[in-house]
């Protein structure tokens, strides 16, 4: 007889997979798979996080994808596009989209914020808000802002800190497994 592993050992096992190749580091060269860049690290990541996040239930049976996008950084947007080929959430196909104004935050499930655009933080915060958007950007300047998850490179591995204040006000709910992989948990509003 066979048995299926339980739901949670499968789901912990693809967030520690995607965690386990970012934690060999970023831009060393390993004997295989062949050596990933920081953004198709990134694009593994937004993948696993949109796994393990729980929308409003009409933020998701309104639309026919999910949707990951990028907003201000083209690279990340094609490790996304080559990476998430085919892939789904649920029973969702993954879309993914580069975008060009801040004000196309609203249409997506997860942002990613590149740089350039960590100044329109207040203006994408209070879009998110409304829409129920995971923010995703770098750095804990990022977070402070209102971000919900940042990555940080710390001894050339890649890392992400998570604010679950950040998610809990754009009415999101992240899994307790995300929140175990995390190197940072702030639990501003209490929750976990």
């Amino acid at each position: 007889m066979v048995v299926a592993p339980r739901r949670g050992a499968a789901v912990r096992g693809a967030l520690l997979a995607a965690c386990a190749l970012a934690l060999v580091g970023v831009g060393r060269a390993r004997a295989a798979p062949p050596e990933a860049t920081e953004h198709e690290l990134k694009a593994a990541f937004l993948f696993n996080f949109a796994k393990f996040v729980e929308w409003p239930p009409e933020t998701v049976a309104t639309r026919p994808t999910i949707d990951v996008c990028v907003l201000g950084d083209d690279l990340l947007h094609e490790a996304l596009q080559r990476s998430l080929r085919g892939k789904t959430v649920g029973d969702k196909p993954i879309a993914t989209r580069s975008l060009t104004t801040v004000e196309a935050t609203a249409e997506c499930h997860v942002v990613f914020v590149g740089r350039p655009h960590h100044g329109d933080m207040p203006s994408i915060v209070a879009l998110v808000q409304r829409h129920h958007v995971l923010l995703v950007g770098e750095g804990p300047a990022f977070l402070a802002a209102g971000g919900a998850i940042a990555f940080d490179i710390e001894n050339n591995r890649l890392r992400f800190d998570v604010d679950t204040a950040a998610a809990s006000s754009a009415g999101l709910k992240l899994s307790s497994q995300l929140l175990k992989v995390a190197r940072n948990v702030s639990r501003k509003d209490g929750g976990a």
